[in-house]
């Protein structure tokens, strides 16, 4: 095959390239002469060899090289033996961030031996240990290629092919002439993609204020002598003021000591009021497209027959920053939390293809909310799915894989594993800003920190803005004003009371159950009759049993039990509460999968409760230790913006009705209940909770007391409280756990 090189002037030798193209394309896959690219790919192709001053075509072998390359990858036809490499080097302790894994995919798609040995030669000492790893694996030949092509339906077929031939004629030019003619743009000679991008848009990657930290202390709450609200007000108004600045796609970091006057926890209400409005504080109108307000609107106004849809205002979204994790972090006898929050506002400015640097492109989604996400449309660009889908990829993840192959921002291995929880033993907090620093920073920042700890100017290759928190006396009523949000308006209504005949299923005295709804149980109870309380309520659609249309149902479901739980407990008597923050959609913008985020729940609650007439006393922490799980997964990435620890903890909300001062542990260690075996549920119920927790209620009362759980589940509060001669009364609307409970009950003690 000759190779065509020079300036194309005319029409037949430029038609001539294009036959050669599509002729090469057919004879090596072995495909029917007939075959030819969409339209759009032809015209596209015919414009591009049109506008380019010259061309040299790549030799024909190159070119089939590289149709085999884009085959096997579109196809993901080395998948198993890349996953079985992996896996296999990872018993070495040996394992590679995003761009080696995209190496020893190209390697395995190319064949391309010497690639895969050079990598290893980098990270593995042991000839020995290099040749048994090299030995096991296999390439996929040619033949098995066009195999697996010739498998594919009709139209699953043609749109491979197009998305190949886009692939393969993409390769066949010098990579820059083709830039060039996508970018429109002829500087663009030695420039990386970054470099591109800055060029488009110069303060894309400023780094002015990528990270804010503020110290909320002990002294600090003394010093300043104000009441609780001014103080949060405060504190309000400076994560407010700070968000402009902040830079879009970073972090904002408080840290907040244990503060207790009064035997009121100020730490875990300053935590909820600040994580509601952080998350909230912003009021945005919806467009029409992913957000569908008259939907949830109809859904929710279908729940609570209360809502008062004018003042509801659906079409009203609360936003702000996104909440992303919170450490605990044990002190002598208490603990400081570390609050994490993500700012993501949206930027609608188009970023080229990260593959062939192209603006024909369309914005298809939003994978977290604000985040946008771009798909690329040009008919040959060469990051095209099987399925000839364009290329999908968002600028914040770009920024966070530019840092993976940067030295300087190489986290040491000793400070991911020490943050690998988010329960973490420090001897100062010095060792949170350096967290921070590393692994929510990039080197060269400029960060705020907002504390009266002694930081060097330069820390970790980072320049320290140092500031002093300044309260105001006369500070507005921020939060108040906060609440009158549309937000609080779609959930906070009070049922009407239904009298109902109570329906005993237990045949144990001193152990009532109750297979009934919690409200109506609770609210046909008599006032000030019951000594405690103690529940981990449902996880909002967490497992099957627990689906409510959306984070508001949810709310007012939980509103009401509550109140309700307030009105039939004595006077300085308790509540213990037990709900973890989780991972899920709350329904109240979008159902996809955009939408889903860390819940609020531990905020939602305190919120909740103190509205009720309960006074929050403590946090008992519910430290589970090691446990399995995926989140900290950083896929081999040991640079920032991959680290997310491990949720090892459990909220157990210690609230009072009154002023009792009765003295709780702060924190708790202990073990999650096992419940499956083999993959098969032993206990009869997906999420037990130890019988530790309704004990630390027990041990506060007398014999003859009387608890009451409103979700209980497999009974544990109402047979640990019978184990300790204590009454209880036990609601659950599954009777099948009525059941499971009552068993569990008669096998324990008969």
């Amino acid at each position: 095959m000759s190779i065509l090189k020079g300036e194309l002037q005319m029409t037949d030798e430029k038609n001539k390239i294009v036959d050669i193209l599509i002729e090469d394309f057919i004879k090596v896959l072995g495909i029917s002469d007939k075959w030819e690219p969409d339209n759009n790919i032809l015209l596209e192709l015919k414009n591009m060899i049109d506008s380019l001053a010259s061309v040299d075509i790549k030799s024909f072998e190159e070119r089939k090289s590289s149709i085999f390359y884009f085959a096997n990858k579109k196809l993901n036809l080395n998948k198993s033996s890349i996953k079985k490499f992996i896996d296999y080097v990872a018993k070495f302790k040996i394992y590679f961030n995003y761009h080696e894994k995209e190496i020893i995919s190209d390697a395995f798609d190319n064949k391309e031996i010497l690639i895969l040995e050079t990598l290893l030669r980098e990270k593995i000492k042991s000839e020995k240990d290099f040749k048994n790893i090299m030995n096991k694996f296999e390439f996929i030949s040619k033949d098995m290629t066009i195999e697996a092509i010739k498998k594919l339906s009709n139209e699953n077929l043609s749109k491979f092919l197009n998305a190949l031939f886009s692939a393969y004629v993409f390769k066949s030019f010098e990579i820059s002439e083709v830039r060039r003619y996508f970018t429109k743009n002829k500087d663009i000679a030695n420039m990386s993609y970054y470099s591109y991008l800055k060029y488009r848009y110069d303060d894309i990657f400023e780094r002015d204020c990528s990270l804010i930290y503020i110290d909320i202390t002990n002294e600090l709450f003394d010093n300043v002598n104000l009441s609780y609200e001014k103080f949060r007000n405060n504190i309000l108004k400076m994560i407010d003021n700070n968000y402009s600045k902040l830079n879009n796609h970073c972090y904002l970091a408080i840290n907040i000591e244990s503060i207790k006057r009064d035997n009121i926890s100020y730490q875990w209400n300053l935590y909820a009021d600040i994580v509601l409005y952080c998350e909230k504080f912003k009021e945005i109108n919806l467009k029409t497209g992913y957000f569908k307000p008259e939907v949830i609107c109809n859904k929710t106004s279908n729940y609570i027959k209360e809502l008062d849809k004018d003042i509801a205002k659906f079409e009203i979204s609360n936003e702000g920053y996104s909440y992303k994790d919170c450490f605990i972090i044990p002190k002598n006898d208490d603990y400081d939390i570390l609050l994490l929050f993500q700012k993501n506002e949206k930027d609608e400015r188009i970023i080229p293809c990260p593959e062939c640097w192209s603006d024909t492109i369309q914005g298809n989604s939003y994978p977290t909310i604000n985040v946008r996400s771009w798909e690329c449309k040009n008919p040959l660009c060469s990051g095209k799915s099987k399925t000839n889908r364009g290329k999908r990829y968002s600028l914040e993840a770009l920024i966070k894989q530019k840092a993976i192959n940067e030295e300087e921002n190489n986290i040491p291995i000793e400070s991911i594993r020490k943050w690998k929880l988010d329960v973490v033993n420090i001897e100062d907090k010095i060792d949170s800003i350096d967290m921070l620093l590393r692994h929510y920073t990039l080197f060269g920042d400029s960060v705020d920190i907002y504390s009266n700890m002694n930081i060097k100017n330069i820390y970790l290759g980072r320049k320290v803005n140092k500031y002093k928190l300044k309260f105001d006396s006369d500070i507005d009523n921020i939060f108040e004003k906060f609440e009158i949000s549309p937000f609080f308006k779609r959930f906070m209504y009070l049922k009407n009371i239904v009298n109902n005949k109570l329906n005993n299923i237990s045949h144990i005295n001193n152990f009532a159950v109750y297979n009934m709804d919690s409200y109506e149980v609770i609210s046909n109870l008599e006032s000030n009759s019951i000594d405690g309380a103690v529940t981990s309520p449902p996880y909002y659609n967490a497992k099957d049993y627990s689906v409510w249309e959306n984070i508001y149902c949810y709310l007012y479901d939980m509103y009401n039990i509550i109140n309700q739980v307030h009105r039939v407990l004595k006077n300085n008597s308790y509540f213990l509460y037990n709900i973890f923050d989780y991972f899920d959609n709350e329904n109240s913008i979008v159902f996809s999968d955009m939408g889903k985020k860390r819940m609020i729940l531990g905020a939602y609650t305190i919120y909740i409760f103190r509205k009720c007439g309960f006074k929050l006393q403590d946090n008992i922490i519910w430290f589970k230790g090691e446990i399995q799980g995926n989140r900290s997964f950083n896929q081999g990435n040991n640079s920032p913006y991959y680290q997310a620890p491990l949720n090892a903890w459990e909220h157990i909300f210690v609230f009072r009705k009154g002023n009792s001062c009765e003295q709780f542990k702060n924190i708790l260690n202990l073990k999650p209940v096992i419940k499956y075996i083999k993959g098969k549920n032993i206990l009869g119920h997906d999420a037990p909770y130890p019988k530790e927790i309704p004990q630390l209620l027990i041990d506060k009362l007398k014999p003859n007391s009387t608890i009451i759980d409103p979700f209980s589940g497999s009974m544990t509060s109402g047979r640990v409280a019978y184990a300790n001669n204590v009454k209880s009364i036990n609601i659950d609307f599954i009777e099948d756990y009525c059941k499971l409970g009552l068993k569990l009950l008669e096998q324990e003690n008969y």
